[in-house]
């Protein structure tokens, strides 16, 4: 399955913890109320449900009014944020080209001991199980 948003979906069924989904945007129409979507949450993580290898992700640490600051200190105006939202919805970031959806979800901090693994993103474990076993294991460091 190639779909962040269906991925996480089906495990939260599952009850396997995420971070927590603030929402999706699935049209250009969406757009239009985006500042008032964004303005009750600090930090937030927007990335194409399609998306690979990182492409897409933009991380905001935190936000005032209309300008949100990503983790590299930028400040961001609130339509570069929405331009940025389109490019996903117009499939810039997915594979093929194939229009998506851009999620948007709680922004989580690494646990200190991580904190100087990871350059830029989180590191994370992923697990692969087959039958209800685990038979692989990989920590992720960005």
């Amino acid at each position: 399955m190639d779909n962040k948003l269906q991925t996480k979906l089906l495990v939260a069924k599952q009850g396997i913890a995420t971070p927590h989904l603030i929402g999706a945007l699935r049209t250009q129409r969406d757009l239009q109320d985006l500042p008032t979507f964004l303005q009750p949450h600090d930090g937030f993580v927007i990335k194409p449900a399609k998306g690979s290898g990182g492409k897409g992700i933009m991380v905001i640490v935190a936000s005032r009014d209309e300008i949100f600051v990503k983790s590299n200190g930028q400040e961001l105006p609130v339509y570069e944020i929405r331009h940025h939202v389109s490019n996903i919805l117009s499939g810039l970031f997915s594979l093929g080209g194939t229009p998506d959806v851009a999620i948007v979800e709680e922004l989580i901090k690494p646990e200190s001991s991580y904190k100087d693994l990871s350059v830029e993103g989180l590191p994370d474990i992923r697990i692969i199980v087959y039958r209800g076993f685990p038979v692989m294991a990989m920590m992720r460091l960005s």
